[in-house]
């Protein structure tokens, strides 16, 4: 049986996630929908592969509705298209919901769909399964550095990295300042991020570098650059992965869920409510919008 794919957002995100299914040897019916009004020269590529729907679906059947649009409108188009059509699975980017009250609205207005099967795109765990550092290494204390202007945006995929299951986590902010973010009504910060908890100590800062680096114990350190994370032990290179852009790997992440470890959205709503959580306190004035 074809399975029906629905991509609500069809911007660098949206397009990424397409190409993962329409480069796949399955076939899926495909719809894509947008409140752009596209132009025929702009989806001419796509004609003989999806199906571009003028108005927002109703009383439809989807295996699996992909969100990929920013995140200030996710959480109204989450509970819009669970309302008025039949959903198996629904993959979201993060950050998953920009305000504290939709974590708690949703996870009470979620009660009504016991079996639906929720999916957040971050790479964090991805990073962890496949760096083959000793165990103890990558579970242990780790520093982050992240390049000016994504520390807010970025920490949640290293929290991901860091936790492998909920469990109780103090956050301390130290940040410098607050910026606005290369997206448009978004913000930013400066400075440093501390998670503790019985266990272990993590940092992510910011730094001048326009690399991502990561340092463990014993020498071991990761630096994300060209499309690549590689690792070295002191100064030589013992490993690279390839970072796991959407249109690689969004078609595994559906069809991994329900399986075990196919479903990460507790853990990461977790994470991503207790960080807004220590956000707000720490800018009682205004709550920070996150991308």
């Amino acid at each position: 049986m074809i399975k029906r794919i629905l991509i609500i957002g069809f911007g660098m995100m949206g397009k990424s996630h397409l190409y993962s299914f329409i480069n796949s040897k399955h076939k899926y019916q495909i719809s894509i929908y947008d409140k752009k009004n596209y132009s025929k020269i702009e989806i001419s590529n796509y004609f003989n592969k999806v199906n571009f729907l003028k108005k927002f679906p109703k009383k439809k059947k989807y295996d699996c509705v992909i969100i990929a649009t920013s995140s200030d409108i996710r959480f109204l188009l989450l509970k819009k298209i669970l309302k008025f059509n039949k959903v198996n699975k629904v993959i979201l980017e993060k950050f998953i919901f920009p305000k504290i009250v939709q974590y708690k609205k949703f996870a009470k207005f979620s009660e009504n769909y016991k079996d639906l099967i929720l999916k957040v795109n971050t790479w964090g765990d991805y990073l962890y399964r496949n760096l083959k550092l000793p165990k103890n290494i990558k579970n242990n204390n780790v520093k982050i550095f992240v390049p000016e202007g994504t520390l807010l945006s970025n920490t949640i995929h290293y929290l991901d990295f860091c936790f492998r299951k909920i469990q109780k986590i103090e956050i301390n902010l130290n940040l410098k300042r607050i910026i606005n973010s290369k997206r448009n009504s978004y913000h930013e910060a400066l400075g440093k991020i501390s998670i503790n908890t019985s266990q272990k100590q993590i940092s992510i800062q910011t730094s001048k570098n326009k690399n991502d680096k990561m340092v463990f114990l014993k020498g071991y350190r990761l630096i994300l650059r060209f499309s690549q994370f590689t690792v070295f032990k002191k100064k030589k290179i013992i490993q690279r992965i390839n970072f796991p852009y959407a249109f690689k790997k969004t078609e595994k992440d559906y069809l991994s869920l329900g399986k075990k470890n196919g479903s990460n959205y507790d853990k990461i709503s977790f994470l991503s409510f207790e960080f807004l959580k220590k956000l707000k306190e720490f800018n009682k004035k205004k709550e920070l919008k996150i991308t």
